[in-house]
Order: structure tokens, then C-alpha cells, then sequence
């Protein structure tokens, strides 16, 4: 997962808009000058729409590791 803050203008918001639907993101909050972004997927896809990006200043960058649940009433468990 990816959490980004980036400084933005009003003409860069459109591109971000673009980006983020292209890459199933989420823009979680739209300020006057910044917007918060959510990411989720493989490394690959993360670097990529950072790289995608280019001129957009990124104030801030959160990312977690792995995370998984499995579904139903089996749980994930380290085979020893």
C-alpha cells in the first residue's frame, strides 16, 4: 500500500485524475494545494505511478509491506 501527499496546481489536478484512474488509485482528499493519494498493489505497479508523476511534487510517501487475511474460516499460517 501507498499513501502519498502531493503539491499540485490546478492544472496538474486533471493529470493526477487521469493517473490515478488509469492505475486504480484513490484520491482520498482534494485540498487548495495538496491531495492525498492511495495506492495498492505489487512493487512494479507502485514505482511505475510514482514514476508517472514526473513534475508532481510528492510532500510525503508512506508505504507498508505485504499484508493479507485469508477469507472464510481458514487463517494464514507459517509452515515451520
Amino acid at each position: 500500500m501507498l499513501l502519498l501527499k502531493v503539491k499540485s496546481t490546478l492544472k496538474q489536478r486533471g493529470q493526477l485524475k487521469r493517473l490515478t484512474d488509469i492505475s486504480k488509485a484513490r484520491i482520498i482528499n482534494f485540498a487548495d494545494t495538496t491531495d492525498r493519494i492511495e495506492l495498492t498493489g505489487p512493487t512494479e505497479k507502485i514505482f511505475a505511478f510514482i514514476k508517472s508523476l514526473e513534475k508532481i511534487k510528492i510532500i510525503e510517501q508512506v508505504r507498508s509491506c505485504a499484508l493479507g487475511i485469508s477469507r472464510g474460516a481458514e487463517s494464514l499460517e507459517i509452515k515451520k
